[in-house]
């Protein structure tokens, strides 16, 4: 038998507004989505980079075949192509993986390793060296990057990244992914992770001793960005790679001083096209030049 209350019910007065701010509420709403969407966007990006040396090297080859480096030495290319090739026969490298070596005409001292294995050294870098095993450093710190596909690791987590920003937001996916597949996005895939960069260095360095039997002179670069101003020119590179202290403690103990005796000069033609005076020139054949 149903008992019925034997007054009105007497209801808060907060019923309608209730003590908690709705401001507060709806900023909980928005953390709590952000906070998701960061997990999701990790774990999509770390899949990323994953899955993406699965793909075909050939893939990268035909995304880079309208890259032209207009290297303006024949000669100081030549000798480049030659140590690079000589040093990463130290490694196995995928047989559908090939390198291509470039000279850039510009005095800022770096070096960086782009989709479809194009490895570009500067003036400015082979200016700083004052030896083949130094230069050889360097081209082997790059190969290495080709040789663990880091590269396309880099280039699948900023697809990723910029699909995964346009359905948050709403907005077109397409012109964020074809800054990341254009030229700038192939050339700029540069902030490689501090394991990739470490890993790069371990390699660079057995490939050394391989190649030299000793690891001297490997520390060249590093010792010039150490005793250098900081200025633009170098901190344009050292901000990509690890803390040069760390680099160069890790060579360190791979070498020692009685390395340096054995140490080969640069080739005749890079050193003398370092010294020489010739435009910079790096262009996208698929778009007109502006």
């Amino acid at each position: 038998m149903t008992r019925w209350p034997e007054h009105n019910p007497q209801f808060s007065d907060s019923i309608n507004n209730p003590p908690v701010s709705a401001l507060g509420e709806f900023a909980r709403l928005l953390l709590g989505l952000a906070l998701v969407s960061t997990v999701v966007m990790l774990l999509l990006i770390a899949l990323a980079g994953r899955l993406s040396p699965l793909i075909p090297f050939s893939w990268e080859q035909q995304l880079t075949a309208g890259l032209d480096f207009n290297d303006a030495d024949d000669e100081a290319r030549a000798a480049l192509t030659r140590l690079g090739q000589a040093l990463a026969t130290h490694i196995e490298l995928d047989e559908a993986v090939t390198l291509e070596f470039h000279l850039l005409d510009t005095a800022t001292p770096n070096a960086f390793a782009t989709l479809g294995g194009h490895i570009v050294v500067t003036r400015g870098l082979i200016d700083a060296v004052d030896s083949e095993n130094g230069l050889a450093m360097v081209l082997g710190h790059e190969i290495a990057h080709i040789h663990h596909r880091d590269p396309i690791r880099q280039l699948g987590r900023g697809a990723v990244l910029s699909l995964f920003w346009a359905l948050i937001t709403g907005a077109s996916g397409q012109s964020g992914l074809e800054n990341v597949l254009g030229t700038g996005g192939m050339l700029g895939m540069l902030q490689y992770s501090r394991g990739m960069e470490h890993a790069a260095d371990a390699l660079a360095l057995d490939i050394l001793h391989a190649h030299y039997g000793h690891a001297g002179g490997a520390d060249a670069f590093f010792q010039r960005m150490r005793e250098q101003d900081t200025g633009p020119a170098w901190t344009e590179f050292a901000r990509t790679h690890p803390p040069t202290e760390q680099r160069l403690a890790r060579i360190h103990a791979h070498s020692s001083d009685a390395d340096s005796a054995q140490l080969r000069p640069l080739p005749a033609a890079l050193s003398a096209w370092a010294e020489s005076d010739q435009p910079p020139c790096i262009r996208d054949t698929r778009r007109p030049d502006h």
